[in-house]
C-alpha cells in the first residue's frame, strides 16, 4: 500500500460554524448538520488550494499543505469574504447539491474553481 499524504484541515470557527448551520442552511438540532460543515470544509479547501500562492509556499508537496493550513487557522477566516459567499451560495442551494459540487460530479457557476486564483486574503497567516 502506498503511502499517501494526509492532509488536515483546521476546522471551522464557532462564529463561521453557526452562521452556516442557523443562517445559511436553516438547519435545526436534528437534522444534518454535522454533515454541512464537512462538506463546506471540502468547498473551502478546494478554494484555498486554487491561490497559486499555496502552491508555491508548499513547494508542490502535500505533506506541507497540513502545516501550511495549520497556520492560516480556520478557512473560513483565511479566505477573502467574497469566496465564502460563495461557498454560502452553494451550500444554500442544498446539502445534497452542496455535496455533489464537492464532488465535482455536478457543476455551479456560483463556484467556478477553475475561475479562482488569488482566493486567500493578503496577510494571511502563512503567506
Amino acid at each position: 500500500m502506498a503511502d499517501h499524504p494526509l492532509i488536515a484541515i483546521p476546522p471551522m470557527c464557532e462564529q463561521h460554524t453557526s452562521h452556516l448551520v442557523h443562517q445559511v442552511m436553516h438547519f435545526k438540532h436534528r437534522d444534518p448538520w454535522r454533515a454541512a460543515i464537512v462538506t463546506a470544509q471540502i468547498l473551502l479547501f478546494q478554494a484555498a488550494t486554487a491561490d497559486q500562492r499555496l502552491h508555491q509556499r508548499s513547494e508542490g508537496d502535500a505533506n506541507n499543505l497540513s502545516l501550511i493550513l495549520a497556520e492560516f487557522g480556520p478557512l473560513c477566516c483565511a479566505l477573502r469574504d467574497g469566496v465564502v459567499q460563495k461557498v454560502w451560495r452553494v451550500m444554500k442551494k442544498g446539502l445534497t447539491h452542496a455535496a455533489s459540487v464537492s464532488r465535482r460530479t455536478v457543476v455551479d457557476p456560483d463556484f467556478d474553481i477553475t475561475a479562482m486564483s488569488h482566493t486567500l486574503r493578503n496577510g494571511a497567516k502563512g503567506l
